[in-house]
């Protein structure tokens, strides 16, 4: 494994290109990293901020740039002198007195319609039709064989069959941890600012990083309290955390109004076990237990427009 330090980030695998030099997109992913968690005495505990870089590659491309290596030894651990303590100590950052807020968008609910027309897709209710014919559960003006086997997959595997290749992959880069309380100001601060160094010094406007939900909520206090700094700074939740986020949403717009219900009298979920999903938890279960809901109320309002 190829170690070394630099102004932007350890690397264990190949350098990050920069864009002169015909490099893609740069995006990081900071998160908090917890070592040596189940000691006894509850010391020597590790909390730290690890970051990642993230840069897409084709596979035909032949970066023009000269990539040193460092020769492989037994040492799994990198010194770090007074040179390289700048990469991972923390910044100064003072704390607001007030709590930032967000500024209000104008008309809503108008770019929230515009959003979900360009969205919509047809696919979706062809994925019901299709996988409906099968078990007879749909009366469809049309004659169609009735021993056909199910071969239509689920969610997942039908949105896979559909989409296209791409010929491109991440090369991971892996930057210095910063050894100081993660959910701390002044350490979300550091990330943020070394994100945004970095992708300057690869000759890229806007910096790209995302947190999961806590850390989020922290850099985006920061954002708002230096909104100068951070002007070209993208902040993202998680996939997970979003998902997450929309399912929570879900069962507070619907949860009371029939969905848990429809889910528990099903015999299909226990009541428990519902309110853990629309409350965020359980995802796996609740992703399927929504994917199932919303089939079958797309199969009534097919069933209504074939009657």
């Amino acid at each position: 494994m190829k170690r070394h330090i630099d102004k932007v980030h350890l690397n264990p695998t190949q350098d990050s290109i920069p864009h002169e030099n015909g490099g893609g997109l740069v995006k990081e992913g900071a998160n908090n990293i917890d070592i040596n968690t189940e000691t006894i005495d509850g010391k020597d505990i590790f909390h730290s901020m690890s970051r990642a870089v993230f840069q897409i590659r084709h596979y035909n491309e032949e970066p023009n740039i000269d990539q040193s290596k460092i020769k492989r030894t037994k040492e799994r651990s990198i010194q770090i002198d007074d040179s390289a303590f700048s990469l991972s100590a923390c910044m100064p950052f003072v704390k607001p007195e007030t709590r930032e807020t967000a500024c209000r968008n104008k008309n809503v609910y108008g770019n929230i319609t515009d959003c979900a027309s360009k969205l919509f897709n047809t696919s979706e209710m062809l994925w019901v039709l299709l996988r409906s014919i099968s078990r007879k559960n749909l009366d469809i003006p049309v004659l169609f064989p009735t021993d056909v086997p199910q071969k239509i997959p689920f969610w997942t595997g039908y949105n896979s069959c559909l989409s296209n290749f791409k010929p491109h992959f991440s090369i991971v880069s892996y930057t210095p941890i910063i050894d100081i309380k993660p959910n701390d100001m002044a350490t979300v601060y550091t990330t943020m600012r070394k994100c945004v160094d970095m992708t300057v010094a690869m000759g890229q406007k806007y910096s790209v990083q995302t947190f999961d939900q806590q850390l989020y909520s922290i850099a985006k206090q920061v954002a708002w309290t230096m909104p100068e700094t951070f002007r070209y700074h993208i902040i993202r939740l998680g996939g997970f955390n979003t998902l997450s986020c929309f399912i929570v949403a879900i069962g507070k717009l619907w949860g009371d109004g029939g969905l848990k219900d429809l889910l528990v009298d099903s015999s299909v979920y226990a009541s428990e076990t519902v309110d853990q999903m629309m409350n965020g938890k359980e995802f796996n279960r609740a992703v399927r237990a929504l994917t199932l809901a919303f089939g079958d109320l797309y199969v009534s309002l097919l069933s209504a427009f074939f009657n």
